[in-house]
């Protein structure tokens, strides 16, 4: 055998104990109130659609990101039911046919689901109006997750705060 492709000595595995840090917005992005009020009058719309339908208990969502997005960033605060991963409730996926070429991701979430994702969306454009004049940077959202903006006492705690703003950032439509 050829001595340049020999392996020698022992190969080890150390377990991982890094935990991933906080979300943040890709740099130079933001993310505007008026984004997150359209995501919540589409979330509206899907919600009464499916109260109105009894084909199935629940709703189907699907999700318009606005390029191919990797794993890590798919939604993970928005459709979340409390501490699920909502990559659980994926339950179809596939590629636009329009350019540019993006993912689509349809979800069977609970009316309840859509309910807190309405609730927590509307805290959050609530809280990008008061805190940051109608939108949210990246340098901001890292001054979130580093806790050196005073953070308001809210019904939405700091990291699904920046987790469902990231969200927004990726999503195009719903």
């Amino acid at each position: 055998m050829n001595p340049i492709l020999q392996l020698k000595g022992q190969f080890q595995q150390n377990k991982n104990t890094s935990s991933p840090g906080a979300r943040n917005l890709p740099n130079g992005q933001f993310v505007s109130v008026e984004h997150i009020n359209d995501l919540i009058n589409q979330l509206k719309e899907i919600r009464n659609y499916w109260e109105k339908e009894n084909l199935i208990q629940g709703a189907l969502v699907s999700v318009h990101y606005h390029k191919i997005v990797a794993k890590s960033n798919r939604l993970q605060g928005l459709l979340g039911n409390g501490s699920d991963d909502p990559n659980k409730t994926i339950c179809g996926a596939k590629f636009s046919v329009e350019e540019p070429v993006h993912h689509i991701f349809t979800h069977f979430v609970q009316i309840k689901d859509l309910n807190r994702a309405i609730c927590n969306l509307t805290e959050v454009s609530r809280l990008i109006t008061s805190m940051f004049g109608g939108k949210i940077t990246t340098l901001q959202l890292d001054q979130i997750n580093k806790k050196r903006i005073n953070y308001p006492a809210s019904e939405l705690a700091r990291s699904p705060f920046a987790k469902i703003v990231v969200d927004g950032s990726w999503l195009d439509r719903q």
